[in-house]
C-alpha cells in the first residue's frame, strides 16, 4: 500500500482491525536489494510493528505531536544536564540489575572506555558501583553536544576519570589514515585492555544520513575491537531495524561475545527503534579480531571515498547496496545471508520489537480517545512555549548544518537560534525572495523584546515562535549558517530562553 493510501483511523476499533486485517505495507519488495520482506514475513510481530507505525505516522494528531515536542526540544534552554544524567544512570542501573552475572553489574571492572560519553550517566555509575575502577570517556564538546557532561559533584574527576573531548568518526578516521589502530591509552598509558567498552555515540538529530549513521556505527564497532581484553563485556546501542548494515553488526558480534541480550534502558528506548546490546565474555581468536578490523577499515573506507551511488547508496528503507562487510561465510544473497543470520537476530529483537509496539500503541490509542472526546484547541501549550498549529500544515525547526557523533547519552544535532527584532509578517506575494530566511531583521543579543505568539504563515512563508521575557545572558557563543544569517547557540548552564525562534511552515 502506498503511503499516501495509507488509511487514517479515528477509533481504537479501526485500528485493532486493521492491524489484525495485516494491511499491506508500502517499502521495498525485491529481496535481492532488502532484507526487510524476509524479516515480515518471518516475524509476525515485526510486520505488525511496521503496520502500527505506517498508521500512526500518516495520523494528523502525530504531526502535531511531534511539532510541538521538537518545538520544545529546540526551546529546551533550560534543561538541566543533571536531569539527563540521573535518568541515564537510572538507565545503567536497570541494566546491571537484569545482568548480575556481568562484571559491571558484580563490582569487578577495573578500567572502562565511554564513548559517546555525555553527560556522564554511565561513567558516574561505574566510578559509584565499581569501587576500584577508573575510565576513560570520550564526547563532543559541550557547544557541540545537545547535554553538556556533569563534572560538579560527581566522580567524573582525575585520577579515577579522564575525559576527552573529541568526535569519534574523526578520531577513527585520523588514525585509519595514519595506519595505526585506534586504541586509548589511560593516564598509565596501557591500551586494548579495557574490561568494559560502551559504544554508545548516537545520532539524534531529525536528519542523518544514512552514510554518517554507518560510519559512526562501525566507527564505535572498530574502536571496541581494539581496544576490548578478552573476557571483557560491552554495551553498544543499535538501531533495530531489518537493514543488512546492522543485521551484519549483529554477525559480527556474534562471533565475538560468548553472550549478549537486548534492553531498552527503561524508557529511554520505549517508542524508538533502537536499545542496548547487553555482551559479555569477548572470546574471539586473535586471527579472527584481525580478520574484522581489516573489513571494518574497508568498509569504514568505502563509505568516506565512493561517490558511486551504485556502491554506497540509500535504499528506501536506507540499505546499503552492495554488502558492506559481509562476514556470514560464502553468502552472497541476501536470502543466503538471512537464511544464516535471522534467527539470532529474531531472538534478540522480537522482545523488543514487542516492547516498541506496545509503547506505541498505548500512545496511539489514548490519542485516538482523547480526540474523540474533545476537539484540541488551536493553541498548545508546552512549559513555557504557545505555539499556534494550523490544521494541514507542520512547523519544522531550523538546525544548524552538521550532525554530532554522539547521542546515545544525549548528543544531537545543536539547535540554532536566530535572532529577530520582530516575527516576520505573512505575505500574499508568491514570490519567494519576500520572505527571504537570509534576511532577517537583527537585534542585540542581549536584549529581545517578548515577541507575540507564534502565528500562522501561508505554505513556505515564515512563521516565529517566542518565548516568554529572559534575562540577559552574556556569554553567548554566535554561529553562522551561512554567511548573511546570524545564530546563536546556548551557552552550557543557560536558564532562561534568550532568543525567538525561527520556523518555516510548509503543506
Amino acid at each position: 500500500m502506498p503511503k499516501q493510501d495509507t488509511p487514517v483511523v479515528s477509533t481504537v476499533e479501526e485500528l485493532d482491525a486493521l492491524l489484525e486485517e495485516g494491511i499491506r505495507l508500502h517499502g521495498p519488495e525485491d529481496t535481492s536489494r532488502s532484507l526487510e520482506p524476509l524479516f515480515l514475513n518471518a516475524s509476525p510481530i515485526y510486520s505488525s510493528l511496521r503496520r502500527l507505525k505506517q498508521l500512526y505516522a500518516v495520523h494528523p494528531s502525530t504531526d502535531e505531536r511531534f511539532t510541538l515536542g521538537r518545538i520544545y526540544c529546540a526551546t529546551a534552554v533550560t534543561a538541566d544536564p543533571l536531569v539527563h544524567m540521573r535518568s541515564f544512570q537510572k538507565a545503567f542501573a536497570d541494566m546491571a540489575a537484569s545482568s548480575k552475572t556481568l562484571q559491571f553489574a558484580s563490582g569487578g571492572v577495573k578500567r572502562f572506555l565511554d564513548l559517546g560519553c555525555s553527560p556522564g550517566g554511565f561513567s558516574n555509575w561505574l566510578l559509584g558501583n565499581n569501587k576500584d575502577s577508573r575510565g576513560v570517556g570520550i564526547t563532543l564538546s559541550d557547544e557541540d553536544a545537545k547535554w553538556g557532561m556533569v563534572v560538579e559533584g560527581t566522580q567524573l574527576v582525575k585520577p579515577r576519570y579522564d575525559l576527552r573531548f573529541a568526535d569519534i568518526v574523526s578520531l577513527v578516521k585520523d588514525s585509519i589514515a595514519k595506519g595505526e589502530d585506534p586504541i586509548v591509552s589511560d593516564a598509565e598509558q596501557r591500551g586494548g585492555a579495557f574490561d568494559l567498552v560502551i559504544a554508545g555515540a548516537f545520532p539524534t538529530g531529525t536528519v542523518v544520513s544514512v552514510n554518517f549513521r554507518i560510519k559512526l556505527a562501525f566507527s564505535q564497532l572498530l574502536m571496541l575491537l581494539c581496544n576490548i581484553r578478552r573476557g571483557g563485556d560491552a554495551i553498544i546501542v543499535t538501531n533495530t531495524k531489518s537493514k543488512r548494515w546492522i543485521v551484519e553488526i549483529m554477525a559480527l558480534l556474534r562471533r565475538c561475545f560468548r553472550e549478549i541480550k537486548t534492553g531498552k534502558g527503561g524508557k529511554l528506548h520505549k517508542d524508538r527503534s533502537s536499545c542496548y546490546l547487553i555482551c559479555a565474555d569477548f572470546c574471539a581468536a586473535d586471527d579472527a579480531v584481525a580478520e574484522y578490523i581489516l573489513v571494518l577499515k574497508s568498509a569504514l573506507d568505502k563509505l568516506e571515498h565512493s561517490n558511486d551511488p551504485k556502491e554506497v547508496q540509500e535504499e528506501p528503507e536506507g540499505n546499503i547496496w552492495p554488502r558492506l562487510l559481509l562476514l556470514s561465510g560464502q553468502a552472497e544473497t541476501n536470502e543466503e545471508f538471512f537464511e544464516a543470520e535471522h534467527r539470532f537476530v529474531l531472538d534478540l529483537f522480537e522482545p523488543v520489537w514487542r516492547q516498541q509496539h506496545n509503547a506505541i500503541y498505548n500512545t496511539f490509542t489514548k490519542m485516538l480517545l482523547k480526540g474523540a472526546s474533545e476537539k484540541p484547541p488551536p493553541f498548545a501549550r508546552i512549559g513555557s512555549v504557545r505555539a499556534y498549529i494550523e490544521p494541514g500544515s507542520v512547523l519544522t525547526s531550523g538546525y544548524a548544518p552538521g550532525v554530532s557523533t554522539g547521542g546515545g547519552q544525549g548528543h544531537t544535532v545543536a539547535p540554532a537560534w536566530r535572532r529577530f527584532a520582530e516575527p516576520p509578517s505573512p505575505t500574499s506575494s508568491s514570490n519567494p525572495s519576500d520572505s527571504d530566511p537570509t534576511s532577517p531583521r537583527e537585534t542585540s543579543a542581549s536584549v529581545v523584546a517578548a515577541a507575540p505568539v507564534a502565528k500562522y504563515v501561508a505554505p513556505g512563508r515564515r512563521a516565529s515562535v517566542s518565548v516568554p521575557p529572559f534575562k540577559a545572558l552574556p556569554n553567548w557563543r554566535g554561529r553562522s549558517e551561512s554567511s548573511s544569517v546570524p545564530l546563536l547557540t546556548r551557552p552550557r548552564g543557560a536558564t532562561v530562553a534568550d532568543a525567538s525562534l525561527s520556523w518555516r511552515a510548509k503543506s
